[in-house]
């Protein structure tokens, strides 16, 4: 890939991690601002997964039908401007609808970037898609890092939408420099192909257990995002500014083992893996956060450790498992491999609507630690998809 091409390309990535997980820093004063109950806020949050379950549907057709530069342009423009909005929320009825229109354009960035990612991969033969993640994955630990350093000084508004500014400007620098290598109407389909009940069928036929494990990891993910800073916040006590710090952990150490992904696969086999990073993370990150609770009436500091290391376990857990996961479904499937991840992705959205209300509820109702303790035991629950890994560590 020509260092040209690899800039531009790396510029629609990178602003995307930065503006997508932006608000997720500062949810504390979302929701305080919003005058909204855990339970309220956390099911708000989770009709995310309505706009990405429109998007699943409709996003490859309108790469197909509108190319993939304006598909491209019409998602960053869409982002950009639903994550600049959510600051300026005072209304329940407006936070719910953005949260749809944010879920639908986040993911219709999501297929387009990729699409265009698996395009670049396929024609220099370079495994990219694990560093473009790392890209990604390095724009949002950088905007954790702006929300712990300027969140005593500044305004929610000001500072989502300096960032949101800033990823449309590097976003759009990046398609406009990129425009001579995007893929060819011809290419478009293999990169997105359309999601049909057919395909989608299909695809369960082939691989039932992965369409379902899928879920079982990402929503550690998702999690992290949703409620670190709440449970940092609410919880142990700290700071705004400082509660951002345990996804910023969380981050790091995720986006690290991405990025070297591939060279501890050369030594340990996808299914020795896969049975022991999600248990040893799920184990660590329960049992770190039921200490860290305990110990917040009595001591915040040794509390908000246990919490760093609780997420920094987290993070280990989740790491790599997606794309092997992903991997392990295009072996298996007869389907093409972008149909078999467009599918388990409108799974994955589906489901995480479901379970992501629930950890809301269960945070009302009790409290927000044993709510946590759900995508704990889903993670712990993902490592049984072991069996279907490969036996021997890859070679060079």
């Amino acid at each position: 890939m020509r260092y040209r091409q690899g800039i531009f390309l790396y510029l629609i990535f990178f602003p995307a991690g930065l503006a997508i997980l932006a608000n997720a820093q500062r949810y504390p004063e979302l929701r305080n601002q919003l005058h909204l109950s855990n339970g309220e806020f956390g099911t708000y949050l989770s009709l995310v997964g309505i706009g990405s379950f429109i998007c699943f549907v409709v996003g490859s057709r309108m790469i197909h039908h509108l190319g993939i530069g304006r598909t491209l342009f019409i998602a960053i423009l869409g982002l950009y401007s639903s994550v600049a909005a959510f600051p300026h929320m005072h209304s329940a009825i407006h936070f719910i609808l953005l949260n749809i229109i944010f879920g639908f354009f986040s993911t219709l960035n999501h297929i387009s970037i990729n699409a265009q990612g698996i395009h670049v991969q396929h024609r220099t033969g370079k495994l990219l898609l694990p560093l473009l993640s790392g890209i990604w994955s390095a724009g949002a630990v950088l905007t954790s890092l702006i929300s712990i350093s300027i969140a005593k000084y500044v305004s929610l508004a000001w500072q989502i939408d300096s960032i949101a500014a800033i990823g449309l400007v590097l976003a759009l620098l990046g398609l406009f420099g990129h425009r001579k290598d995007l893929m060819d109407p011809q290419e478009e389909y293999e990169a997105a192909p359309n999601i049909s009940l057919k395909n989608l069928l299909t695809t369960f036929k082939f691989i039932p257990a992965l369409s379902f494990g899928h879920i079982l990891i990402v929503q550690s993910e998702f999690s992290a995002g949703d409620w670190s800073a709440i449970f940092s916040h609410n919880v142990i006590g700290v700071s705004t500014a400082l509660a951002a710090t345990s996804y910023l952990v969380f981050m790091t150490v995720m986006a690290t083992l991405r990025i070297f992904a591939h060279k501890i696969n050369f030594r340990y086999s996808e299914a020795t893996l896969i049975k022991w990073v999600p248990r040893v993370g799920a184990v660590g990150f329960g049992s770190s956060l039921i200490i860290a609770t305990y110990l917040a009436k009595s001591n915040i500091v040794w509390a908000f450790i246990f919490t760093l290391i609780a997420y920094a376990f987290l993070g280990a857990g989740n790491s790599f498992m997606i794309g092997m996961l992903f991997g392990i479904a295009a072996r298996k499937s007869l389907v093409m491999p972008g149909t078999v991840i467009a599918s388990m992705g409108l799974v994955g959205a589906t489901l995480s609507f479901i379970v992501k209300i629930i950890i809301s509820w269960v945070a009302q109702v009790t409290n927000l630690t044993i709510a946590l303790m759900i995508p704990t035991l889903m993670l712990f629950a993902g490592s049984w998809l072991y069996k279907l890994g490969e036996r021997e560590p890859a070679t060079n």
